[in-house]
């Protein structure tokens, strides 16, 4: 059982461990209210979260992720990113949608990770997926080329300066 919350957005040590541990409950009610309550910390959950969305059970990296969503803390975008490479559909699928509720502050870390690291096909395909997301918000030639290039039947070798030439657009002199 989770324990109550006193005053929101404030839990104690016992109550912060208690959550931690309930979510790698079997009971998926108990995952999410204890989601919830370690969200309500903000910030201060970001650590707990991180070090669970490796957990080697889905159903914990699962809620990880989704918590790192929730906490729409531009801190989370490479915790964020990184999720995108998980191995399970579902939480990828969290991640790209936590980095699109990041916006700007998602899509920035986002492309300077296509510009510097391996691009795997679940990075490729979860930056898709975020890129189209924003791309109302931010449209461009280069957006499109870019979406272009991270379609599954393109060759891939152009990504890294694409990312490098919409970065230089939406965030000048960087």
């Amino acid at each position: 059982m989770i324990m109550q919350i006193s005053d929101p957005g404030t839990l104690s040590k016992e109550e912060i461990q208690r959550n931690i541990e309930l979510l790698k409950s079997r009971n998926g009610m108990e995952r999410q209210r204890a989601r919830i309550a370690l969200v309500t910390i903000g910030t201060q959950a970001i650590d707990f979260f991180a070090e669970l969305a490796t957990h080697p059970q889905d159903t914990v990296r699962w809620e990880a992720v989704k918590g790192l969503g929730q906490l729409m803390d531009p801190i989370t975008a490479p915790l964020l990113i990184n999720a995108l490479d998980d191995e399970n559909t579902a939480v990828r699928w969290l991640a790209a949608e936590g980095l699109v509720k990041l916006n700007k502050h998602g899509l920035i870390p986002l492309l300077e990770a296509l510009t510097r690291q391996k691009i795997t096909i679940f990075l490729r395909e979860g930056a898709h997926h975020v890129i189209k997301s924003l791309a109302r918000k931010y449209p461009s030639e280069e957006i499109e080329k870019l979406l272009k290039s991270l379609d599954l039947t393109t060759n891939h070798s152009d990504v890294p300066i694409l990312a490098r030439n919409l970065l230089d657009m939406l965030n000048p002199g960087n």
